[in-house]
């Protein structure tokens, strides 16, 4: 399902891309992410990469439909876990590969990485003041695919601390989020230029384990972008 709606956005940005009033360009930034739900009071904040691409494709005089295609890195930090026990049972009943086993182990700066491809399919209100300035407003959903997720953080058992990095298996591989957000258009060296912000959150659960954790990702984004 993945690799088909991947080839399936590529033939859409592609086809479109012919038509001369297609805007496209590059976009990047800095994810804020973290959990939501009732498991997910001991997460706060991480922050990740976002960028990627994107198309603009014009409706009317206001409106504009941008689909984009982003690497996005999202999950959630939570420091000092209470133990070794509580934590291994967060990520799906498995001891961590480097934890010392025995004993009473504590964790420190426990970090959960999620790697995805998203693909926020935006309806964006335009307020022009030029032929580039202009005020955006815009909102939809993003499907994401999971690339990869990873458990990492270090851990103090008997006086020594051990480095633990290890790939969560059981989550869900596909995320749907709602997204909306704002942004400003300027010209930038004979280029159109753009500065967003974005907020997102997950409708489920990442969690597909037995343990069944209600945690949601959740983001904001600062996103700066060029247009060609």
């Amino acid at each position: 399902m993945k690799k088909s709606s991947l080839i399936l956005f590529s033939i859409i940005f592609l086809t479109i891309s012919i038509n001369a009033q297609i805007k496209y360009g590059v976009t990047g930034g800095a994810n804020f992410s973290k959990f939501i739900g009732k498991d997910s009071r001991n997460f706060n904040f991480r922050t990740g990469l976002s960028a990627g691409a994107f198309l603009e494709y014009p409706i009317n005089e206001y409106f504009s439909f941008i689909p984009q295609l982003l690497y996005s890195v999202k999950g959630a930090f939570s420091p000092a876990q209470p133990s070794l026990a509580t934590t291994a049972k967060r990520i799906k009943g498995n001891t961590p590969t480097g934890a010392v086993s025995g004993g009473v182990d504590f964790a420190y700066d426990v970090d959960e990485k999620y790697e995805y491809v998203d693909i926020p399919l935006f309806l964006n209100y335009s307020l022009k003041f030029g032929k580039t300035d202009r005020i955006m407003a815009f909102a939809g959903p993003s499907v994401n695919f999971l690339l990869r997720a990873q458990y990492i953080g270090k851990f103090n058992s008997s006086g020594s601390l051990a480095d633990v990095t290890q790939t969560i298996s059981d989550q869900k591989k596909l995320d749907l989020v709602f997204v909306f957000g704002g942004g400003v258009g300027f010209e930038l060296v004979k280029h159109e230029a753009a500065v967003s912000f974005r907020y997102g959150f997950g409708f489920s659960p990442v969690d597909d384990s037995v343990h069944g954790y209600d945690v949601k990702n959740s983001y904001f984004s600062v996103m700066a972008g060029v247009f060609f």
